[in-house]
This record gives structure tokens, C-alpha cells and sequence, in this order.
């Protein structure tokens, strides 16, 4: 029988000084570090070298070692015990690689320098590594990429330090300065709700999220923004729309809202829902007939950031695919209904998620006056007299369904009204 394969532990590079100190200093608080913490956690010790064993004796082999140690880490923790160069080090190449860093400071011997590269300072390793835990659960909460073409690919942080990178030696600033200043505050953007669920996201939303930190910190007018200033314009060229309109600072988009083509979005199914197609969706291409159509028409709204399908049920049989959306009492979100005639069912319910919660009322009138227009909107419920009182019924209800008939069309509803 096939044994389920063990999720791997997340890796922390330990540091701290060694050249003054005393043997009993440097190894105290690993040792405490590693007993307390090895069923969660795998370590690498700056002591001991990269690979475990014996780092080598030349400056170039320990620094080579220590490099990879801090390459192959999910965070580092650092104790304080006093000035070393080694420890600048390794927090400076940490930051600069998008690797976060805690340090346990129990005697708060660090100055201004510890400040600016670590993420969190703490007054002992128990607490700096709760700490460590939770940056990099919050690092690890995006596990794919969905690409433009709709496939997936691992979550790669050092990607986005790359773009950073790229960016700063565009606008001629410190590259390791801009990914210490940057990278932290764009992994707490990207991790928010609004840019994706189910621990994916797409290119575009960490594309757009990084614009919106790097305007935000470059507008802030603090020490770090001057580290920063200029990528702001650097990123907004390589953009098709500018960062004002992410911010909602610039002009409506253009057809009231609705590009001339499908904008790639996420849509799909949970695992744990079925949908009235018989099948799990993973893709829009997932999705059969007429309702594909549906679906596209509804990409092309802007401002749009993933659709989940979401319960499904039995309905009356209808003769064309429509669908109806209202407003959800939960903020950023729209809901709809896909009335389509599915091995399953008839009526596939459906969410439609936004980039801003602001806009949703904005991007839900777009999508209305967009759909009636194809002719996939649901029509409007009128009341219409019946032979004991008032009852509702569809307009379309009331017209009869085959074109012999004399009152077929739409005519044929006004003459009788």
C-alpha cells in the first residue's frame, strides 16, 4: 500500500556572532532552538555551514556556505550577542533575497542597523521564532501561479525579487535596499483575499499588487521611500494601464467598463462541490456550451479578480442559457446564477470576485447593461394577471414557443398587455 508522503518542514537559518564569544554563548541558544522547535521545523546553522557538516576554513568558503544556507531557508533567525560582521551579513543578504529575518535581541544590544533588516525583534528566541513561524506561514499562503495561458506553476518569492531588482536598477537605485524595503510589504499584499483564493494567483495580480505597494511607498515620504524613488515610474512603463487606474485615481475604463476581449481570470470549482456539468471546473475551457459563452461574457468586464462556482441545483428546463447576478451581503463580492440544462442540474450558482470592494456596485452595472445587450441577461419578472389573483411570471413564460402561433414574438406580450 502507498504511504502518504510527509509535508516537508519549513527550513531556518541560524546566525548569530561567534568570533568574542564563548562556546557556551554560541550554542545555548541553538541548542534550546532545536529542541524546542524540530517537529515543526528544520534547521541550518551558520556554525556548523550549509550542508551540515564542516563549512572550510577560507573566508571565500565560509561565505560561500552561508550564502547557500540562506538561499535554501524559509527565514532566518538571528540572536543578538554582540557586533559581528558576519550576522550584518546574513540578515543584509537575507533581506536582499526576499528570506525573512527575526531577531531574538534579549539585552536589545542592536542599533538602528538591526532595525532596518530585520522583520520583527524580539527579547527571546521563543518568541522570535513564533514570530518566524508566522511570516512564513503568511510567505507560504500562495502555493501556485496561474499564468496567462491558464496553466499553474509553483510560487517562486525569488521571482518577485528579481522584479524588484530589475525595477531598482532601472531607476538607478540600491537593488538590496529596494527588495529589504519592498519585498515584505508586497508578500502581505499579495497574501490579501482580494488577489486570490485557494492559495493561488494569477501573473497579473502579483503584477499589480507589487505597482500599488511600490506607489504607496514611494508616496509616503519616509526614509524608505527615497531608497525607492523612481521605480514608481519605472513599473508604471512597463504597465498597459497606469498605476492611477489600480488605485482608482485614473479614467473609467474604456466601453463603460467591458474590453473587446476576455481578460484571463481565474475560474473554477472547489474540490468539494460538484458542478450541474458533471464535472470539476478548472478553466473556462472546462465549461460546456452555451454557458462557455456566458462565462467569456463575463471575463471581459474589468476590474474583475476570479470566478468560483460554487452550489448547484435542480430548476425547471429552459430553452436558452442565461444568467442572473445580484449583489453579495459579503464586501468585493457579486453573486450569480448560470440557468443551464447540466447532467446535474439546471441552475450553477456562482461567485464573482473584485479587485476593489468599492467598485462592485459600479462593476455589477457594467456587467448587467453588458449581458442584456448580448442577450444572456435573465429577464425581468413582471406580475401578470391570472385567474384567482396576481401571481409572478417571466415575461418569456407568457410567450408561446413555436413561431406558428399567432401571438409568437414579442408583440404578441404587448397586444395582450
Amino acid at each position: 500500500m502507498a504511504t502518504r508522503s510527509k509535508k516537508k518542514k519549513p527550513v531556518v537559518y541560524l546566525s548569530s556572532a561567534v568570533s568574542g564569544c564563548s562556546e557556551e554563548q554560541v550554542r545555548a541558544w541553538r541548542d534550546r532552538v532545536k529542541k524546542r522547535w524540530a517537529k515543526e521545523f528544520d534547521f541550518i546553522d551558520s556554525v556548523e555551514g550549509a550542508d551540515g557538516g564542516e563549512r572550510g576554513t577560507s573566508p571565500a568558503g565560509v561565505l560561500a556556505a552561508r550564502r547557500l544556507g540562506i538561499r535554501r531557508a524559509d527565514g532566518v533567525l538571528v540572536y543578538i550577542l554582540r557586533e559581528s560582521a558576519g550576522v550584518v551579513h546574513d540578515m543584509a543578504y537575507a533581506r536582499s533575497h526576499g528570506v525573512p529575518v527575526v531577531a531574538a535581541d534579549p539585552l536589545f544590544q542592536g542599533g538602528h542597523l538591526l532595525s532596518h533588516y530585520v522583520d520583527v525583534r524580539e527579547e527571546t528566541e521563543a518568541k522570535a521564532m513564533k514570530s518566524l513561524r508566522e511570516l512564513i506561514r503568511n510567505h507560504s499562503r500562495r502555493e501556485r501561479v496561474m499564468k496567462r495561458n491558464g496553466r499553474e506553476e509553483p510560487f517562486d518569492r525569488a521571482k518577485i525579487v528579481q522584479s524588484i531588482r530589475a525595477t531598482a536598477r532601472a531607476a538607478n537605485r540600491d537593488e538590496d535596499l529596494a527588495v529589504a524595503g519592498l519585498f515584505s510589504r508586497v508578500m502581505d499584499e499579495i497574501v490579501n483575499p482580494r488577489w486570490g483564493t485557494n492559495g493561488v494567483v494569477t501573473t497579473t495580480a502579483i503584477h499589480d499588487a507589487i505597482g500599488i505597494v511600490i506607489e504607496r511607498l514611494e508616496s509616503s515620504g519616509t526614509a524608505e521611500a527615497s531608497e525607492i524613488c523612481g521605480m514608481r515610474d519605472v513599473w508604471g512603463r512597463g504597465k498597459k494601464a497606469s498605476l492611477a487606474s489600480l488605485l482608482n485615481l485614473g479614467r473609467p475604463a474604456r466601453h463603460g467598463g467591458i474590453q473587446d476581449r476576455p481578460l484571463r481570470l481565474r475560474i473554477f470549482s472547489q474540490k468539494s462541490h460538484a458542478t450541474i456539468w458533471g464535472k470539476t471546473v478548472k478553466n473556462i475551457d472546462d465549461i460546456p456550451g452555451p454557458a462557455h459563452r456566458v462565462f467569456k461574457e463575463i471575463s471581459r468586464a474589468e476590474g474583475i479578480q476570479e470566478i468560483r462556482l460554487t452550489k448547484m441545483r435542480k430548476g425547471p428546463i429552459k430553452d436558452d442559457v442565461t444568467v442572473d447576478l445580484s449583489p453579495s451581503t459579503s464586501p468585493g463580492l457579486i453573486e450569480g446564477k448560470c440557468y443551464d440544462n447540466g447532467v446535474k442540474g439546471q441552475v450553477q450558482m456562482f461567485q464573482i470576485r473584485v479587485h476593489d470592494p468599492d467598485r462592485v456596485q459600479l462593476i455589477l452595472t457594467h456587467l448587467m447593461d453588458h449581458l442584456a445587450n448580448v442577450g444572456l441577461l435573465l429577464k425581468p419578472q413582471l406580475i401578470i394577471p391570472g385567474h384567482r389573483g396576481h401571481r409572478f411570471r417571466r415575461i418569456a413564460d407568457t410567450i408561446p414557443k413555436h413561431p406558428g402561433h399567432p401571438g409568437w414574438g414579442w408583440s404578441g406580450v404587448s397586444d395582450a398587455g
